[in-house]
């Protein structure tokens, strides 16, 4: 069985056109989207105009791909109620199945799909939840100390745009803001204490099982986002469930410049292979001329990348990574 997978596109429609190209070329047997569909939110800075362009430009052209099944999930910069929307509405893999934090069994391979990030100081809070091992007390407290965000799952009548701790602007009508997390009320508060381990562990693997998962784990080349300083973001909650629990291999895609920055889509975390994606739909100038795609043979357990020359989308966001 051939898998194809790619993420972060971030609304670049040439990606998207790139990828039917690539599914024509390669006739995978599935296909997985891993998070982050929705386009810049100062373009698009709404749950009806996310929607909107989301279902046109991406969701409707992923049915059209000829492919036994394709899967699709969110990632963190994806609105919850836009998420809980496709979720009603693709539910055919043949077509499209947009899934959250769910499992499925594929021609006899378990597969489970995790749409959670570890908890940011720059992200809606939406798709987030806080580390069980968290790397320092210190690191969360600083985490909890910025604004924090949530859609509003009705807008209010009257609108207001702030500008946030993330340098992002929002409309208090299509957003509930709040100073830090002492300042949420307690269903926000008990919402972030279901921890990232808590969430993962709940797919426990039997037989081959397979995990397709936004965030990366942490200290891995998939996490790497800066050769200078050798820092990595992902998630220590994912790598400790590697650990205890050893699946055949994980998939992720969330920071772009992981390739670029570790130069390898490979790593290991003891006998589970960590696989990268390192796309980008909107990150310049190094990445944004580029789209790239993992390709998983279950009968070999190879894994291909391969990388394609992509227009850049007028989105684009000029950031340097070293």
């Amino acid at each position: 069985m051939k898998i194809l997978i790619t993420s972060d596109f971030h609304g670049n429609r040439h990606q998207v056109r790139k990828l039917q190209e690539i599914a024509l070329k390669v006739k995978p047997d599935v296909f997985v989207y891993v998070g982050d569909l929705g386009p810049i939110r100062s373009k698009y800075p709404t749950v009806d105009s996310q929607y909107k362009f989301v279902k046109t430009e991406i969701m409707d052209k992923i049915c059209e791909m000829d492919i036994k099944h394709k899967i699709v999930i969110p990632g963190n910069t994806d609105f919850y109620p836009v998420n809980k929307m496709f979720e009603k509405e693709y539910t055919d893999p043949s077509k499209a199945l947009f899934v959250m934090n769910r499992q499925l069994t594929i021609n006899g391979i378990n597969m489970a799909f995790f749409t959670t990030v570890t908890y940011t100081t720059h992200c809606l809070k939406d798709m987030e939840a806080q580390n069980k091992y968290e790397i320092s007390e210190e690191l969360l407290q600083k985490k909890k100390s910025v604004n924090h965000i949530f859609s509003r799952e009705t807008p209010l009548a009257e609108s207001n745009v702030v500008t946030t701790s993330d340098g992002l602007k929002y409309d208090t009508k299509y957003f509930e803001i709040y100073a830090n997390f002492d300042s949420l009320p307690d269903h926000y508060k008990q919402r972030l204490q279901n921890t990232m381990y808590d969430q993962i562990s709940q797919f426990k693997p039997t037989g081959r099982t397979l995990i397709f998962s936004h965030a990366p784990p942490y200290n891995t080349n998939a996490d790497m986002c800066s050769r200078k300083s050798n820092a990595h973001s992902g998630s220590l909650d994912i790598r400790k469930y590697i650990e205890d629990y050893q699946p055949e291999a994980i998939f992720s895609g969330h920071i772009h410049e992981s390739v670029l920055m570790s130069g390898s889509h490979i790593d290991n975390i003891l006998d589970t292979r960590v696989y990268t994606i390192g796309n980008t739909g909107i990150d310049g100038p190094n990445l944004f001329l580029k789209v790239a795609f993992l390709i998983y043979d279950t009968e070999t357990k190879e894994c291909e990348r391969i990388v394609e020359n992509c227009p850049p989308e007028d989105l684009l966001v000029t950031r340097h990574f070293e």
